[in-house]
């Protein structure tokens, strides 16, 4: 799908993105191929718009007071729609993307949140769209070395950021932080180090 609008660009995970708003510690690009992704970063909402409303989600009213990070669908005429809530008991961050994944809004319950909303669409709401559009996100550090990409992997405080900045500060450039979205047929070698 093309969206064409006039707001900041950026290519992210082999995406072309299109966001309404500049992004803390990222370089926007000039770019004429077509957007794959436009992003609406609403932040706090005076009135409640249909694509927060209860009855849009057809969820229990008990769900939105529930803490944590929890996933929703919501099956329309048009396709699914995803909503990706985090909520602490006071502050709430929600992401929700269209169906067929081209559009993605953003809303937070303050603007104090704008970074901590921002980390969570960089992260987990574009790897939750890569995964719609069929590529495999590994939570791994990754690193360039002699011409090929080096892919760390374990699980959440096994060391892998440390690693690969133990590596950038031998001169490896890093290619990828916490999410490394991989695309099918590579040739590439594994190798397990303990």
């Amino acid at each position: 799908m093309s969206i064409k609008n006039d707001n900041y660009c950026y290519q992210f995970y082999g995406l072309n993105l299109s966001i309404n708003r500049l992004l803390p510690g990222l370089v926007t690009v000039n770019s004429s191929a077509p957007i794959d992704v436009a992003i609406h970063l609403i932040g706090e909402q005076q009135s409640q718009p249909l694509l927060l409303d209860q009855g849009f989600w057809n969820v229990p009213f008990e769900w939105y007071q529930q803490t944590g990070f929890h996933l929703w669908t919501a099956h329309r005429d048009d396709g699914i729609y995803w909503r990706i809530r985090s909520f602490d008991g006071v502050d709430c961050l929600e992401f929700i993307l269209n169906p067929d994944g081209s559009q993605v809004w953003g809303f937070w319950s303050r603007d104090a949140l704008f970074t901590d909303a921002v980390s969570l669409l960089l992260g987990c709401v574009l790897g939750h769209l890569l995964r719609l559009r069929g590529v495999t996100c590994l939570h791994a550090s990754v690193v360039a070395v002699d011409g090929s990409a080096i892919a760390i992997l374990g699980q959440s405080g096994a060391g892998k950021s440390t690693t690969a900045a133990a590596l950038a500060s031998r001169g490896f450039s890093v290619l990828a932080s916490d999410y490394s979205p991989r695309r099918s047929g590579g040739v590439g070698r594994r190798k397990r180090f303990r």
